[in-house]
């Protein structure tokens, strides 16, 4: 199960990933230059996180504390960058018709962005919903009222 749910949340950034570049591409056809930065930053964020995820996961277990915390920092980084220019894209999707008159695509960049911007917030929220196994719970713990008794004086 654990895998599945992992495998989907990678997906969702996948997809998302492909909408944003997508949406980037179709713009620097039509539009030149001008409005991809940020459907081509966020793809380009959300793909550069598998990388500092995986280095992360490969640290976890060892003594490298400074690497461990880099990755973790990194991925964060870029995961937030990653969610805000998908944002941003999202916002600039409403004055397309304004910013480029030429644009003749039709391709309806509002769905693209807002289905981009709900399956960050499920990547980026359901892992921290996810039930994780404890291994301090897997142990059998004694309650509090069976150990002595503190005595004062």
């Amino acid at each position: 199960m654990h895998k599945i749910f992992f495998g989907l949340i990678s997906l969702a950034l996948v997809v998302t990933a492909g909408f944003q570049l997508f949406i980037g591409e179709e713009l620097r056809k039509e539009c030149g230059h001008e409005l991809m930065l940020a459907p081509v930053a966020s793809g380009v964020c959300l793909l550069l996180s598998f990388l500092f995820n995986f280095l992360w996961l490969r640290t976890r277990g060892s003594k490298r504390l400074w690497l461990k915390r880099a990755a973790i920092f990194s991925w964060t980084a870029v995961i937030t960058l990653g969610v805000a220019a998908a944002g941003a894209a999202l916002g600039q999707a409403q004055v397309y018709d304004r910013a480029c008159p030429a644009l003749t695509s039709t391709t309806n960049f509002d769905v693209l962005g807002a289905m981009s911007i709900l399956l960050l917030v499920f990547s980026v929220a359901a892992p921290h919903a996810y039930a994780k196994k404890n291994k301090k719970e897997d142990k059998k713990e004694l309650p509090l009222t069976s150990s002595e008794p503190l005595r004062f004086l």
